[in-house]
């Protein structure tokens, strides 16, 4: 059978790679029988024409492009302000207070209107009257800066994000203001001062909201945002994933206050049963046919991923989850999804075959651990600072971030004043200084020497330059912490040292750490060099790893970037050569043991068996 198998993937790499030469026109057609003419590419599909906004579309003699889409089913929204001014100028904080902050008015209006707003100062520390309800905070993901658009705020224009434009449209309400805590307009992003003040207030801001809005997006909001190159491969994406919102949203709510009502009458559930609805159908049966595709709200979506809105979930009185024009609350989510998995779908299981897999709904699952875990009373609040400093960093160092000092900063909104971890928020230091900064307060506050645990050789680093005792925490390395926990995961609660605090110093402008230490055996046999293992370096292999290599990315660039760009004769068989190339590369990486010629980084450590001479 695998002789079939080899000869069968033998002949399909031929194929792939025959006659293969650079496309030789952009012209897309048909492919037809033997001695049949070529027909351009034409739809039968019934196509609404929709004009790109301006600043999407290309300048051209011809005026305006249009391209050919589905017929949208959501209502016309403003994807750019008609009405610009002269640019907005902060105002600066007031002085004398110290937690003063900016709170956005987002003034009402029909989505295809202007989005207008105001600008106004309060005391944090006594934001509302009592009949007050309070103002909002939004927690979302920036997106891409390079590609802003105007709003108007008091009278003036300032420029955002696209994804924040999505999100003002959709959570603005018809006939009356809603007020909002949005960090990319409320906080003078020039002033680095005010930028250093206002993200150590961040912990309190979410705190204090009334509730957070969780914002996913919409994908209905993609046409404003798409370029005419891009349209064809995303025109039907869009829809695909308009028409998923509602599905998911519905089966939240039925699983959420069914999985209440069971805790309530102290009933466990039932596996591919549930509740009998007003129909007559089982649960099970009602979400099945549901079908929730749970990809659009975790696994394809960036918010679970940004180290920002860890601690803005973390610290909210109250959440909402918001995308497209659904809503929901954030602990009914919590409960539906185990909900969902006793009743006997497998969407989210974390173990198979013995092993634990990557489970979908695992940043889900970390948010509720640490929420739990902060709880009053909790062992992880009621120890070192600097321990639980650390589990967060461990916990969420595969979230991104675009500056790598927030790496640090943005877990600093989890400690409140009286659990001061010794970090300074300071945007005027270097990426370098941040980390040695942060790890020395660690080693400071935590009395033992965990944070080294962390200090692992990567070969392609993203920072460079730091001393051998700070940890890369920038890196999103798959990397276990070490020396925290025991074999079963749980804080360890026996150490060599008996329990002694750790008595660090630094030389050299703290840059040298100088620590104790002990003397327990001597040397007395050093055996021989050991083949390393292929992968000695957890980072190596990975995806983030294997993008770096200089030849993987020369192959890239050759990759078609659109279907106008494969070669009209054969575009299968010309995006599938290109794809197979690329893999013929990436393969070894995965591959136990083996590394390219080509590559330009190999292991080069070397591991020595040692003897110890007992005592």
């Amino acid at each position: 059978m695998f002789k079939r198998v080899r000869k069968g993937w033998k002949r399909f790499e031929d194929w792939a790679n025959e006659d293969d030469s650079a496309p030789k026109s952009t012209t897309q057609t048909n492919e037809t029988e033997p001695g049949a003419t070529a027909e351009p590419t034409t739809s039968t599909q019934p196509l609404a024409q929709i004009q790109l906004p301006t600043e999407a579309q290309p300048s051209t003699a011809a005026g305006p492009v249009t391209v050919d889409v589905p017929e949208p089913e959501a209502e016309s929204y403003c994807y750019t302000n008609k009405t610009t001014t002269s640019p907005y100028q902060y105002t600066p904080l007031s002085s004398t207070i110290k937690s003063a902050i900016r709170v956005l008015t987002l003034l009402p209006g029909r989505a295809d209107a202007d989005i207008e707003c105001q600008l106004i100062e309060l005391d944090l520390e006594n934001p509302w009257t009592d009949d007050e309800e309070g103002f909002e905070a939004l927690s979302y993901v920036w997106g891409d800066m390079t590609d802003t658009t105007p709003i108007q705020i008091d009278g003036a224009t300032i420029e955002i994000g696209r994804s924040l434009r999505s999100a003002l449209l959709h959570l603005r309400f018809l006939h009356k203001a809603r007020i909002l805590w949005v960090d990319a307009v409320c906080i003078n992003q020039e002033d680095l001062d005010e930028r250093n003040s206002q993200v150590m207030l961040m912990g309190d801001i979410y705190s204090k909201a009334a509730r957070t809005l969780v914002w996913l997006g919409c994908p209905c909001c993609s046409l404003g945002l798409l370029n005419t190159s891009r349209l064809s491969y995303h025109q039907g994406k869009w829809s695909e994933q308009l028409t998923a919102i509602e599905p998911i949203f519905e089966a939240i709510e039925i699983l959420g206050e069914e999985a209440r009502k069971l805790v309530e009458k102290g009933r466990e559930a039932v596996p591919k049963q549930g509740e009998m609805g007003e129909d007559g159908t089982k649960t099970y049966d009602r979400i099945r046919k549901l079908d929730p595709k749970w990809d659009h709200i975790f696994l394809e979506n960036p918010w679970w991923s940004r180290i920002w809105t860890l601690q803005e979930i973390v610290l909210a009185k109250e959440a909402r989850l918001c995308m497209y024009t659904k809503e929901v609350d954030w602990n009914l989510l919590c409960d539906a999804i185990p909900y969902y998995t006793a009743l006997g779908f497998t969407k989210f299981s974390e173990i198979y075959a013995g092993n634990k897999t990557n489970s979908g709904v695992e940043p889900l699952n970390m948010v509720t651990a640490i929420r739990k875990a902060r709880q009053p009373g909790s062992e992880l609040v009621t120890g070192d600072v600097g321990d639980e400093l650390l589990q967060y960093l461990a916990s969420s160092h595969w979230r991104d971030c675009k500056m790598p000092q927030d790496k640090i900063f943005a877990l600093m909104g989890l400690f409140n004043k009286e659990r001061d971890v010794g970090i300074e928020v300071q945007y005027r230091f270097d990426v370098g200084d941040v980390y040695r900064r942060a790890t020395k307060a660690l080693l400071q506050r935590s009395g033992n020497l965990d944070a080294l645990g962390f200090c692992y050789p990567y070969k392609i680093p993203r920072v460079a330059g730091l001393p051998s005792w700070v940890p890369d925490w920038g890196s999103a390395g798959n990397l276990a912490p070490p020396l925290m926990n025991d074999a079963k995961g749980k804080p360890r609660t026996t150490r060599a040292s008996r329990g002694l605090r750790s008595n660090p110093r630094w030389e050299d402008d703290d840059r040298t750490l100088v620590v104790g230490g002990h003397i327990i055996d001597t040397i007395t046999k050093v055996g021989r060099v050991q083949v390393p293992p292929r992968h000695d370096d957890r980072n190596e292999g990975s995806l983030d790893h294997v993008l770096n290599d200089p030849t993987m990315i020369a192959e890239a660039d050759k990759f078609p970037g659109r279907w106008e760009d494969l070669d009209p004769d054969r575009p299968i068989r010309h995006f599938m050569s290109s794809w197979w190339r690329g893999m013929k590369l990436a393969v070894p990486y995965l591959a136990k043991g083996s590394v390219p010629n080509n590559s330009s980084f190999s292991s080069q450590s070397q591991v020595k068996s040692i003897q110890f001479n007992s005592s």
